[in-house]
């Protein structure tokens, strides 16, 4: 089955180090293992049990960034209107919570700790 892109919004488009755009509104991922799974959900999505979000992980060019990748199949009236082989692919990035340095805990429970006991 094609992965034809409809629609895509700015994000995606300027994610360059883990999409590859191809000709006739088709994309791949730069991680080949992530583009396989990709096809390979892409395959199954026309399946009356492909309801189900089908997410697993990529990397970017450069092996750094990692991601993780849904494809979201429609069901109900979305589904009839494109003959059950329409997704959604969302790409969200994995990153570290925000979160205070690890000396500066170390800090305060040095303070802390005195006080308490």
């Amino acid at each position: 089955m094609q992965m034809e892109v409809l629609a895509a919004n700015a994000l995606i488009e300027e994610m360059s180090s883990h999409v590859v755009w191809l000709p006739e509104d088709r994309l791949a991922l730069t991680d080949s293992t992530a583009t396989a799974l990709l096809r390979q959900a892409v395959a199954h999505i026309r399946e009356p049990a492909a309801t189900s979000v089908r997410s697993f992980p990529a990397m970017g060019a450069t092996m750094s960034e990692p991601v993780v990748v849904h494809l979201v199949p429609t069901t109900g009236r979305a589904s009839d209107l494109f003959g059950g082989g329409f997704g959604l692919l969302v790409i969200t990035a994995v990153v570290a919570p925000d979160a205070p340095d690890a000396a500066l805990i170390r800090g305060c429970s040095t303070l802390l700790l005195p006080r308490l006991g």
